[in-house]
């Protein structure tokens, strides 16, 4: 199985739209927050596949066309637990602890997270408290670096696979 997952487009919409263009045989969108009226939008439009969200500290309302907007969503493929948070309520500029013991909390082995706009991926062995992934695609639309960035996830029994793609920022 293929996931797209993005964060953090703060209005900016184009590399998004590239991005989910160039991987339209993603199985399932993530947006993990800050701009995700953005996401929605596209989606409503037809833009993506199906699409699950959470709310950003930059994001305002709970509700979208009558849809609710949590602030964690699980979702489970490929025998695995995801949880999908945008990563302020829980530290996540400031430490991975908050994002491990929401992990453990939800019963996931794979936690995908926004808020930093910085591209990361951390496993943790038996021996840190995981297995646990840990992975933030980065900012699609307000990178600090002014490169727009996005994650991938495939899963294929066992096998946990992350890659960081980018998309030009304008282009």
């Amino acid at each position: 199985m293929k996931f797209l997952i993005f964060s953090d487009s703060h209005g900016r919409t184009a590399a998004m739209e590239r991005a989910l263009a160039r991987h339209r045989d993603a199985d399932a969108v993530f947006f993990l927050g800050d701009g995700i009226a953005d996401a929605e939008e596209i989606c409503l439009r037809g833009g993506c596949p199906p699409f699950f969200r959470v709310l950003g500290n930059c994001d305002s309302s709970l509700s979208f066309y009558g849809m609710e907007r949590p602030l964690t969503e699980t979702y489970t493929a490929a025998g695995h637990r995801i949880l999908l948070l945008h990563g302020h309520t829980v530290g996540a500029k400031y430490r991975l602890s908050g994002l491990i013991s929401a992990g453990k909390s939800a019963g996931a082995d794979i936690v995908l997270y926004g808020h930093t706009h910085v591209p990361a991926e951390t496993r943790l062995s038996e021996e840190e408290g995981g297995p646990l992934w840990l992975f933030n695609p980065g900012s699609i639309g307000a990178p600090p670096d002014g490169v727009a960035r996005y994650g991938l996830l495939m899963l294929e029994g066992d096998n946990i696979l992350f890659s960081h793609g980018k998309e030009e920022l304008y282009g």
